[in-house]
């Protein structure tokens, strides 16, 4: 924003990203009379690879020649898990066998998270003023916040009537979420009489 000779040039920015993402992931045998490999391996995989990339910014100048203020902000809020910034969800990740009859030569079963959150967040504020006859006055003000959210349930397991592997029995639960964030802010007041 400009103002004149006597004029006040006020400038405001803002930005806000909300991201959210919920869901389960289901990996199973349930409740089958037999399940046979016997030359084989039995693999049971639940895998959630979901991703985030928020990115978010914003600029602002206010100039003038007796006064000059600016303001600019950036908001991002990311959830993998959560409904909003402060509910869980119900959101599950599970590879499991359950009431059942399995034969196998290796029976495997693997639950595993990997959600990812990238966040970058950042604002630049200036404020100028000039006057050759009197007083001039700058403001300036910049802010930024980043708020990310993982929640699962993470489950593997064996609930059954009967297993019988000839090898190797594997089961496995792995949680290996990562929430990644810059953030940055600036701010320049400048003010010449």
């Amino acid at each position: 924003a400009l103002g004149g000779k006597t004029g006040i040039g006020l400038s405001g920015g803002g930005a806000n990203s909300t991201n959210t993402v919920l869901r389960k992931v289901f990996a199973f045998i349930k409740r089958v009379t037999n399940v046979s490999a016997t030359s084989g391996d039995l693999q049971i995989n639940a895998t959630d690879n979901s991703e985030i990339l928020s990115e978010v910014g914003t600029g602002s100048i206010g100039a003038s020649s007796t006064a000059g203020a600016s303001i600019g902000v950036s908001l991002a809020r990311n959830f993998i898990g959560y409904s909003d910034a402060d509910t869980k969800g119900t959101d599950q990740v599970k590879a499991y066998i359950e009431s059942s009859t399995v034969t196998a030569r290796d029976i495997q079963l693997l639950a595993d998270e990997d959600a990812t959150i990238t966040a970058r967040v950042g604002t630049a504020s200036v404020g100028f003023a000039y006057s050759k006859d009197g007083t001039s006055i700058s403001a300036s003000g910049a802010g930024v916040e980043s708020t990310n959210k993982i929640s699962t349930v993470v489950e593997a397991y064996i609930s059954s009537d009967s297993i019988t592997a000839t090898r190797n029995v594997s089961v496995q639960a792995q949680d290996e979420s990562d929430i990644s964030t810059d953030a940055g802010a600036a701010s320049i007041a400048i003010s010449y009489a």
